[in-house]
C-alpha cells in the first residue's frame, strides 16, 4: 500500500534490498572468512552477516513505510527506536549463537545503514515525488516546486 502512494519509496526499498544483498554476496565471496567453530557450521561465508544487512535495511525502512502509509512522518520517529533495538538484539544473538564474529555483525549493520541512508537521501528530492499520492515528502511548497506551472497559464493580474 505504501508503494502506491510514493514511488520514490518503492524504488528506494527495492534498491536498498538488492544493493545490500548484492554487496553482502560480493564481500562473502571476496573475503571468505570462516565462521566461528562454536556453532559447528562449516563454510567460509561469515563476513559480513547477511542477516544483519537485511535486518538493518528493514529496521530503517519500515518506519518510512509507516510514514508513507499514514501520510505523516511522526510514526517513523515512534517506531524507529524499537526496531533499532531489534537489530542490536539480532547482532547479539548471532554472536552468542556462534554463527558470526563481532566484525561480521558490525559490517552487516554498517552495510545496511549505508543503503538505508541512501534511501533516506532519495526521499528528500521534491522533484522526484511529482507522481506521488498523499506522500509525506510532497509538501505544498515542494509540490509547487516539483510541478511548475505550464507555459501559457494565466499569470498574475496586471
Amino acid at each position: 500500500v505504501s508503494t502506491m502512494r510514493c514511488r520514490v519509496y518503492a524504488l528506494a526499498y527495492i534498491g536498498a534490498f538488492l544493493g545490500g544483498w548484492t554487496t553482502s554476496l560480493i564481500l562473502k565471496n571476496m573475503i571468505n572468512q570462516p565462521r566461528p567453530e562454536i556453532a559447528g557450521w562449516v563454510g567460509v561465508d561469515s563476513f559480513p552477516s547477511g542477516h544483519l544487512v537485511q535486518a538493518t535495511i528493514i529496521a530503517g525502512l519500515v518506519p518510512l513505510a509507516l510514514a508513507v502509509l499514514l501520510g505523516r512522518r511522526w510514526p517513523a520517529y515512534v517506531v524507529a527506536p524499537g526496531l533499532t533495538l531489534a537489530v542490536v538484539a539480532t547482532a547479539m544473538y548471532r554472536i552468542h549463537a556462534g554463527t558470526h564474529w563481532l566484525s561480521d555483525t558490525v559490517a552487516g549493520i554498517l552495510i545496511g545503514s549505508t543503503f538505508v541512508l541512501a534511501a533516506y537521501w532519495s526521499l528528500y528530492h521534491p522533484q522526484w515525488h511529482r507522481r506521488c499520492h498523499r506522500c509525506p515528502w510532497l509538501t505544498p511548497i515542494s509540490a509547487a516546486r516539483a510541478r511548475p506551472e505550464r507555459s501559457g497559464a494565466a499569470g498574475p493580474p496586471r
